[in-house]
């Protein structure tokens, strides 16, 4: 007999424990079995309410039959035979079951993780599982992790999904091994982030002689990370490292107003770099500063940090490079 349903069954047997439990089923068939497993991995919180109608169901339900019990000797031995024999099945589907419940409660974790992060991590895996992953993902999360893919590979990754099959039962622990790595990866990149935040405040704290002297000495320990710190702690004043190939390129990406404003009082060593590379620029900004213009300064701040902005977009994308 199943208590009412397969759900309330599962749940009378989660209140009496595991060694009971057991016990208990033994009696059952191979079917029942399988999915009273299935519906305990799917039962997080009972009310009270709920388990004292269960257990008061029971109740009526062994009241019922208490008076007399028939003992089928040959049905209990086939069925303890039965069970005997189909226990290795149940072993494998109990496994089964609590690997699906565990990749499930895995990839809940990596919508936590941000798309640009996770396609870093994703990107060099299998496309099986990343086509996998990102089906189980929430749909904007998926949307927003296949935008950071190029063309070619967001093709293959949007074939794989149309011709998706299902959770593979045989490649659900590799997955499982995968989404633990991206996570930990994850962890590795967080710590990556507040160490390398944490440099870049102090950084920001010392004087300019200083802070020359410390990004050459890590860019010579080494140049990869030197490079990228240099990016992230980019500031105007060091548009002076720019190659004056850079510079044109600036100067035809942005109008000359904009460069004019930005200019306005800068550091002369700046000045110098721009006016070598860009034409009548040094007495269009001589000309302003000379007439004192009432100019903002929150203006000024908001131009520079637009260029920054393109600046360090441009020495990520390869466009414009340093000297240094």
């Amino acid at each position: 007999m199943i208590l009412n349903g397969i759900r309330n069954s599962a749940i009378l047997f989660m209140l009496i424990g595991i060694e009971e439990t057991i016990k208990i089923l033994n009696f059952f068939k191979t079917e029942d079995i399988q999915n009273i497993m299935t519906a305990m991995l799917s039962i997080d919180i009972v009310s009270q309410e709920k388990v004292y109608n269960i257990l008061n169901q029971f109740i009526i339900e062994y009241n019922k039959i208490s008076g007399a019990i028939y003992l089928d000797h040959d049905s209990y031995i086939s069925s303890i035979l039965l069970n005997h024999l189909n226990k290795k099945k149940i072993d494998t589907f109990s496994k089964t079951l609590l690997n699906k419940k565990k990749f499930f409660a895995k990839i809940k974790l990596l919508n936590y993780i941000s798309a640009k992060d996770l396609f870093f991590l994703l990107k060099n895996e299998s496309l099986y599982f990343i086509t996998t992953i990102l089906l189980f993902l929430e749909i904007k999360h998926t949307k927003n992790i296949i935008s950071y893919f190029p063309d070619d590979k967001k093709s293959e990754i949007i074939y794989s999904m149309t011709n998706f099959q299902g959770l593979q039962e045989s490649k659900i622990p590799d997955l499982i091994k995968v989404i633990n790595f991206l996570l930990d990866e994850k962890k590795n990149l967080s710590f990556q982030k507040i160490g390398c935040k944490t440099a870049i405040e102090l950084f920001h704290t010392m004087k300019e002689k200083s802070q020359n002297i410390i990004m050459m000495n890590v860019i010579k320990f080494d140049k990869s990370i030197g490079e990228k710190f240099f990016l992230k702690t980019f500031t105007f004043e060091k548009s002076i490292y720019l190659t004056d190939t850079s510079i044109l390129l600036l100067s035809s990406i942005f109008n000359i107003h904009y460069m004019i404003l930005s200019l306005y009082y800068a550091h002369q060593l700046v000045k110098k770099k721009f006016f070598k590379n860009i034409p009548n620029l040094q007495e269009y900004v001589l000309n302003v500063e000379n007439y004192n213009y009432p100019i903002s300064n929150n203006i000024i701040l908001t131009i520079r940090k637009k260029i920054v902005f393109k600046i360090q977009k441009l020495l990520l994308e390869k466009k414009i490079s340093i000297i240094l």
